[in-house]
């Protein structure tokens, strides 16, 4: 069966918005079930009948079930609701030729700004090499063990209250690092370090935990640093 699609993408919004979410799939005898919570969608979930209005943080799943065939894959996307006046990562650009990651606190930054994740996505950068660091603090909600997971091209670090968790660098194509670690409730400061030497550029932190499945940092669970 094929695979739904949700209908807008992954989405960030203002707290006080609200969305409406479309299902459709290509065949259109297929029964369309859903979750809004993350859980995986199962032959029991809710059937899909009309395009539904959320107005918090959600997970959206579908699939679709026909009978006779296997149902189709999993379609998910995220729909985070944040506060722009608290919400944010701070990056801070810096110019060179790097071929690993420097001492950035013997750096000077070219230019700063603020996004929602760790992300390069909704930065305007240059071609060739150059360093990044991202600043911000995210909110433990349970006390537990978390393991966290930086995706780079090329090198990048991942602290934790100032503190090396993850190291990911050198240059090197697109590669996934994790390690685990255990944090109180609460606010902890969270920093990326990240290099380019050239070529293809990623960076993406995820997180998982006994209660969460593996997702990215969720926007709105990332406060502004004064870092």
């Amino acid at each position: 069966v094929a695979t739904p699609a949700i209908i807008p993408a992954d989405t960030i919004l203002a707290i006080g918005n609200k969305l409406m979410v479309n299902i459709t799939c290509a065949d259109k005898t297929a029964v369309v079930r859903y979750t809004t919570d993350g859980t995986q969608v199962s032959e029991t979930s809710p059937i899909y009948k009309a395009p539904f209005e959320i107005t918090g943080n959600s997970n959206v799943k579908a699939k679709a079930f026909l009978d006779g065939y296997l149902p189709g894959n999993q379609a998910k996307v995220k729909y985070n609701f944040i506060d722009k006046a608290k919400n944010g990562v701070k990056w801070s650009f810096y110019a060179g030729a790097f071929r690993n990651l420097p001492d950035f606190s013997k750096l000077k930054p070219v230019k700063t700004g603020e996004v929602y994740n760790f992300s390069l996505d909704k930065i305007d950068l240059p071609g060739g090499s150059y360093a990044l660091q991202f600043n911000s603090n995210i909110q433990i909600e349970k006390p537990g063990k978390y393991t966290f997971y930086i995706t780079s091209n090329d090198g990048s670090q991942l602290f934790i209250n100032d503190k090396l968790v993850i190291d990911n660098g050198g240059e090197h194509g697109a590669k996934e690092v994790s390690n685990s670690i255990n944090l109180t409730g609460g606010l902890h400061r969270i920093r990326a370090d990240y290099f380019q030497a050239g070529g293809g550029k990623v960076l993406s932190v995820s997180y998982d935990s006994d209660e969460i499945n593996k997702q990215p940092l969720p926007e709105s669970l990332l406060f502004k640093s004064n870092h």
